[in-house]
């Protein structure tokens, strides 16, 4: 997300975490791997298979999870800015190419 853009860092952390936990669940949906209705990628990600949990061990899913609820919920949360959508948005595509082999 570059400056000027016209989404707002909420929307755009929003966008992310909806990304991620679509990508998970297709994932998981391939392997015929039940889950339960979370926005948790955390949880959603240990219900991967090993060796594919473990390529995401260094993304900030717990984050993602956190706009997840901020921007979709009603709450005393803090703005999200700038800095904050575009690491959302490269974690989310981070998890997205990462898992791409095993959800296309």
């Amino acid at each position: 997300m570059a400056e000027g853009d016209s989404g707002t860092p909420r929307h755009a952390c929003l966008l992310a975490q909806q990304a991620a936990e679509k990508k998970i669940k297709a994932v998981l949906i391939r392997f015929q791997i039940a889950f339960p209705k979370t926005h948790d990628l955390d949880r959603l990600r240990s219900l991967l298979p090993a060796d594919i949990a473990g390529r995401l061990e260094t993304a900030a899913l717990a984050e993602l999870t956190e706009w997840a609820v901020e921007s979709m919920y009603p709450g005393d949360w803090p703005e999200m800015n700038i800095q904050d959508a575009q690491r959302a948005v490269q974690t989310a595509e981070f998890l997205c190419e990462t898992l791409s082999p095993y959800a296309d």
